[in-house]
């Protein structure tokens, strides 16, 4: 998670509360990212992240608001820092299925359908996809989400999971609706855990769910390889 640049982006929604820099600090930023970022071979971040905060970051009152815009929109234009779509696959939950659930705790199985670009040629039974085991655990509020790679797991699910696919490179997302004080509703998907718009926005009067929990899964590495390979 430290070596990608959507956590550099949480961060800036937290720092900015507290921060006022000006353009050309911003700059500066944007700039000393884009070289630490091709030294460390840090992941992109996607505009399906960055496009959606922004969006809603136009209907804040704060007065930092934006500065935050800004140094959104200078990271969405650096290609060192940001990617198109086409670098990222949004997966959407196929099924929930309730493992366990009791005063103390909640299990559940988040189920989806995705073949990764190197399955080609698959004949397991099922469809490829993969599980994330969901727990949340209410006497410490502690949530845990993680991928399921047993493939004994798998049978009788209606899914089967391939090595290549990596919990490395998804990324968690809900799909909000933000209803404002004047009746309008914001439209976003956001990185599930995030509560970056209670500062932002706080005069908001609903949060809802519309479709759930999505995945958006990166294929960086896989389209680095196939052009390696290429030539």
């Amino acid at each position: 998670y430290q070596r990608r640049v959507r956590a550099v982006v949480y961060l800036l929604t937290r720092v900015f509360k507290k921060s006022l820099p000006k353009q050309e600090e911003i700059n500066q930023f944007t700039s000393d990212m884009a070289k630490l970022c091709e030294e460390k071979k840090m992941q992109r971040v996607t505009w399906q992240l960055i496009d959606p905060i922004i969006s809603i970051l136009k209907h804040s009152t704060r007065n930092n608001a934006e500065n935050l815009i800004s140094c959104l929109a200078s990271i969405r234009r650096n290609t060192m820092l940001s990617s198109p779509s086409r670098e990222n696959i949004l997966i959407s939950c196929d099924l929930i299925t309730v493992v366990e659930e009791n005063l103390h705790e909640y299990i559940g199985n988040f189920i989806y359908k995705f073949k990764h670009p190197l399955a080609k040629k698959c004949t397991q039974l099922g469809k490829c996809g993969f599980i994330l085991r969901y727990r949340h655990d209410r006497d410490n509020h502690n949530h845990t989400l993680k991928l399921v790679t047993d493939s004994q797991y798998y049978l009788g699910r209606g899914v089967h999971c391939h090595d290549i696919t990596s919990s490395r490179d998804m990324c968690l997302y809900w799909n909000r609706i933000i209803t404002l004080p004047d009746g309008n509703e914001v439209d976003t998907i956001m990185p599930g855990g995030w509560r970056w718009w209670s500062y932002w926005l706080p005069y908001y009067t609903k949060i809802g769910s519309r479709t759930g929990f999505f995945v958006i899964y990166n294929l960086t590495d896989y389209l680095v390889a196939r052009k390696t390979q290429n030539g």
